[in-house]
């Protein structure tokens, strides 16, 4: 990683982050004010990827009973077309 900033760019840049900061107020109030909404934001995100997992899990049980529909579909033809043939006399 290269640092394309003059070491009098990196003080300017540092006393411009410190004088941000030192310009916000009520940080713990915003924090709480907003908790509410981070936890409602990991629940949603939860559920999201339940949901995902989910519908992945579908997806597989939908290829394998369309699967199934063939294969069975195939030994059932395959029953009908050998129909009254013998193979031992």
């Amino acid at each position: 990683m290269t640092i394309s900033l003059t070491p009098a760019e990196i003080l300017d840049l540092a006393k411009q982050i410190t004088s941000t900061i030192q310009s916000l107020t009520n940080i713990d109030a915003i924090l709480d004010d907003t908790r509410d909404n981070l936890n409602t934001v990991n629940d949603l995100k939860r559920r999201a990827d339940d949901a995902k997992s989910a519908s992945i899990f579908l997806k597989l049980f939908l290829f394998s009973v369309d699967g199934f529909n063939i294969f069975f579909s195939f030994a059932i033809q395959c029953d009908q077309n050998l129909e009254g043939f013998q193979i031992f006399e």
